[in-house]
């Protein structure tokens, strides 16, 4: 059984916008930091699924890149704050509260 139809263009597409998205994550730009391979999957299949449906519609390929790592940029910055949200733990020390 084959996954993709690699002569269908939208599916070769995907199949690029993923590779540039799982890029992205395991190796980013200095901002931020590589993510957990299953994570960094999770991540990609996401912005995958965000670009698809954003239809960009140009056949410039350098705006293409833009607002693709636009897409991952904000993925990765929404990813972080549930992150910090959930790892907000509060401990009681000497009395004072502290949150981690």
């Amino acid at each position: 059984m084959e996954l993709l139809n690699m002569s269908d263009p939208l599916e070769q597409q995907a199949a690029s916008d993923f590779a540039y998205f799982l890029q992205f994550f395991l190796h980013p730009p200095r901002k931020f930091q590589p993510l957990h391979p299953a994570d960094a999957e999770d991540l990609a299949q996401e912005c995958t699924l965000r670009a698809s449906r954003g239809g960009f519609a140009g056949k410039n390929k350098s705006r293409r890149k833009t607002w693709l790592y636009r897409i991952a940029t904000n993925a990765r910055i929404d990813y972080g704050r549930k992150q910090k949200r959930h790892r907000r733990v509060v401990t009681e020390t000497d009395g004072n509260f502290r949150l981690i």
